[in-house]
């Protein structure tokens, strides 16, 4: 799940795709069920140099965020001593041994897509 951190950053890949390959990911990713295409504010360099104010992810549904959903459809963040687990600080072994909480949001501002997204939303 993305969730904000504020005061941290990340290294991620950032991956191009065409508009049928979007269409499949909204597809695996179960768009609209279980997870929602955006905009999501997290300025990023490119290698190249290249900046973005945002960049286009599928995050959770605010309306499954930290609610007593089926658990199959439950995208909220794990919280332990009240902070997100970064995937990066625990492997994916160590996670099923913690206890936690969900997190009520994900913390993340988000300009969500209906239908084909476009950098022209953004201006």
């Amino acid at each position: 799940m993305l969730a904000a951190r504020p005061g941290t950053t990340e290294r991620h890949a950032l991956w191009w795709v065409t508009p049928r390959q979007r269409a499949t990911l909204d597809e695996v990713e179960a768009r609209g069920e279980c997870y929602r295409l955006g905009w999501v504010h997290a300025p990023a360099t490119t290698d190249d140099g290249t900046k973005r104010d945002r960049v286009l992810a599928y995050v959770a549904r605010p309306e499954v965020l930290g609610t007593a959903v089926a658990e199959h459809l439950d995208r909220s963040p794990m919280l332990v001593d009240g902070e997100p687990v970064r995937v990066a600080d625990v492997g994916q072994a160590d996670i099923l041994r913690m206890r936690g909480g969900r997190a009520r949001s994900d913390g993340l501002d988000v300009l969500e897509v209906t239908g084909e997204p476009s950098w022209s939303e953004l201006d």
